[in-house]
């Protein structure tokens, strides 16, 4: 798979009948993926002495920090939303992140969600995700209702989940983060990581848990193909 090119294993999503469960994400590094683990890991060890079991916590090779989650999309807006892509996407200058604070949605205190927020050249990240939301409006999808807040979600409230325990779990997560920031040992280490790539996902819903299949794969300016190792990739071009 080259470019903005589809994968030849996944041409036919292009032209069949079928409607695919769609988003595009930046792909994480493995030395990313291992410092999410970690944090993970600590968090949990937090959380043991719960009465009840509340999170569920995500596998760290499937984390990807998403941009826009497009949702059900047929064969023809699925053509037109990868041409504009493959049209935008490649003109902007890759960038750096760095893994940022603890979060949750809606409070880490009462956590549906407990993610890691990003930080390094947000300002970027910021502009490319609001070039795919035109494009995303521009193919007939409705506007996204809430802001973009970038996150790398790290676990989920069971949905059976009380609330009085998803407080409890809240109040642990609060006391970690807390702790850690005394003693000037962050949970999240700042790892820094490019992004040089957007991936273009397909979403499979399994009693496992979902399966992410890439449909295309993007490289910002300078970058060739999944092979653009830093962020400053760009300037090899020159």
């Amino acid at each position: 798979m080259t470019g903005g090119g589809i994968d030849p294993r996944r041409a036919a999503s292009s032209s069949d009948e079928r409607v695919l469960r769609t988003f595009i994400a930046v792909d994480l590094p493995p030395a990313t993926q291992t410092a999410l683990g970690r944090c993970q890991t600590q968090l949990n060890q937090r959380l043991r002495d719960l009465p009840t079991p509340v999170l569920r916590w995500a596998a760290v090779e499937k984390l990807h920090l998403t941009l826009r989650f497009f949702g059900d999309t047929p064969p023809a807006r699925r053509a037109t939303l990868h041409a504009q892509l493959a049209a935008t996407l490649p003109t902007f200058p890759p960038f750096a992140l760095t893994l940022g604070e603890l979060g949750g949605f809606p409070t880490l205190a009462k956590p549906r969600v407990v993610w890691v927020g990003v930080a390094g050249d947000v300002a970027a990240l910021q502009g490319i995700q609001a070039a795919v939301e035109q494009i995303a409006q521009a193919v007939g999808f409705a506007p996204e209702e809430k802001a973009f807040t970038p996150h790398l979600t790290l676990a989920r409230a069971d949905r059976g989940a009380r609330p009085a325990d998803i407080q409890r779990a809240g109040r642990a997560l609060m006391q970690a983060a807390a702790s850690a920031a005394h003693l000037a040992a962050p949970l999240v280490a700042p790892v820094e990581f490019p992004v040089s790539e957007v991936v273009f996902y397909q979403s499979d819903l399994h009693p496992q848990g979902a399966r992410y299949t890439p449909l295309a794969r993007f490289p910002l300016a300078g970058c060739a193909a999944a092979d653009c190792a830093t962020a400053d990739c760009g300037a090899a071009a020159d």
